[in-house]
């Protein structure tokens, strides 16, 4: 993968600005803005591959039981909402139970006065006022991608792929872009036009991971107000964020909720900025700040791209602090077969401990933490409340840049100076975050609802 930097976005952005995408159209959409981040993906990694992750999974019985209930759901399309939340989240240990975090945060803050309803697509077990369209996007799916296999328009492909060639001089595999990203949008927005006609909603509410495009663009139609909620990093590094002025407007958010007022200045002027902060901050915070604990763990978040420098760096820490407790964090990708992927000279530390499911729950592992190590994972922003963050001079660090600048985290360039570092700190309080979360979430909510006269 290349080095993400500062010049890439700016060149990504010039390029935009002049190919002039506004002409390339499928069934009535704009193509680009609905896979730009796809492309500017592609463009970063020098090996190409299917930019749709394929996780297998184990059919049981079990399972077939959860998704037939959960097509049932389908049955509560009828009825009218105010908010309309798009759940679809990591699901996440909080004390004895496995919540969604976008469901927990906004059911316990969104004005009681209005009616919020939930929807996922994801096979959840919960369907208490939520409705999953599994079943539905998985046909609908199929369907779209076999009609573009037999009608599919390959000027499209050609002109899309003419004009990043001539900018980058790089062959991308648009085809796969087209099948993985455009027909999943398509899909979605589909689904959410049938949900839009029956539910009426004048708000929609989701987390954008860069497949929000078609149903903004549907919602914005109907005149609903498009919420994304700030759920990882945001950096002038982070593509999905950055646009030139005015442009496919019809495509973005009307406004982003960020954790503090610090996340704003990251944001393009194409949106409405409104800081409210994070439940699960405020309720870790309370719950463990003024706790007493003698903290002697080091946490290192694992990086797929900078894995082998994090592998060096958990061996060099487990020898040189035999007495210190390494817990290894894994990607939730990185959860199936993962031994395969680390040496036995890692496996075999006494002193290293790998997390490997969400059944551990993460806030705990953080604050028993004096360090949390990492490159540019959003859990070591989670983790500035409780312990001391390292970044490691390696893989995608250029996106904490800023933070580093700021102070709120320290930088390393190799693996002696993390360990000086810990030696010498002992894991003291970071500077204060009070700009990174703006406290008291469910408060700030209504108070911004309050705002939209609804």
């Amino acid at each position: 993968m290349k080095t993400l930097t500062l010049k890439i976005i700016t060149n990504f952005l010039k390029f935009e600005k002049q190919s002039k995408f506004d002409k390339i159209v499928y069934s009535n959409r704009k193509v680009w803005p609905i896979i730009r981040y796809a492309v500017f993906i592609y463009l970063l990694n020098e090996k190409q591959y299917s930019y749709e992750y394929n996780k297998k999974t184990k059919i049981n019985l079990k399972k077939i039981k959860t998704i037939l209930v959960n097509s049932l759901s389908m049955l509560k399309i009828f009825g009218k909402c105010d908010v309309l939340v798009y759940n679809y989240g990591r699901p996440q240990k909080i004390g004895k139970q496995t919540i969604n975090p976008i469901k927990f945060s906004l059911s316990k803050s969104v004005p009681k006065r209005l009616n919020t309803f939930f929807v996922t697509k994801s096979n959840e077990s919960d369907n208490k006022n939520q409705l999953n369209f599994y079943i539905i996007y998985k046909c609908i799916f199929t369907i779209y991608k076999f009609i573009y296999s037999v009608m599919g328009n390959t000027n499209i492909e050609k002109k899309l792929n003419h004009k990043i060639h001539k900018s980058f001089q790089q062959k991308i595999n648009i085809k796969s872009i087209i099948y993985d990203v455009l027909i999943h949008q398509l899909t979605i927005g589909i689904i959410f036009e049938i949900i839009f006609i029956f539910k009426k909603p004048k708000i929609i509410i989701y987390s954008d991971n860069a497949e929000m495009s078609d149903v903004i663009f549907r919602a914005r139609k109907r005149n609903i107000i498009t919420i994304d909620l700030q759920h990882s990093i945001i950096s002038k590094l982070n593509i999905l964020y950055q646009h030139n002025n005015n442009a496919n407007k019809e495509y973005l958010s009307d406004f982003v909720l960020t954790y503090g007022e610090y996340w704003k200045q990251f944001l393009s002027d194409n949106y409405k900025k409104v800081a409210v902060g994070n439940y699960l901050n405020d309720y870790y915070s309370r719950k463990y700040l003024n706790s007493n604990n003698s903290k002697e763990n080091i946490t290192i978040i694992s990086s797929i791209v900078s894995r082998e420098y994090l592998i060096e760096l958990a061996i060099f820490l487990s020898n040189k602090l035999p007495y210190r407790k390494i817990i290894y964090k894994l990607r939730p990708e990185e959860y199936t077969n993962w031994r395969k992927e680390f040496p036995d000279k890692l496996l075999k530390q006494k002193n290293v401990i790998f997390i490997d499911n969400e059944k551990e729950e993460l806030y705990k592992i953080l604050y028993n933490s004096s360090f949390v190590i990492g490159t540019n994972s959003t859990v070591l922003i989670q983790s500035l409340p409780f312990a001391q963050v390292i970044i490691i001079k390696t893989g995608l660090y250029h996106e904490m840049e800023k933070l580093i600048k700021d102070g709120y985290v320290k930088l390393a360039k190799d693996n002696a100076e993390v360990l000086n570092f810990i030696r010498k700190n002992k894991g003291k309080n970071n500077k204060s975050n009070k700009a990174l979360y703006k406290n008291d979430f469910p408060n700030n909510i209504k108070n911004f609802f309050l705002t939209l006269n609804i």
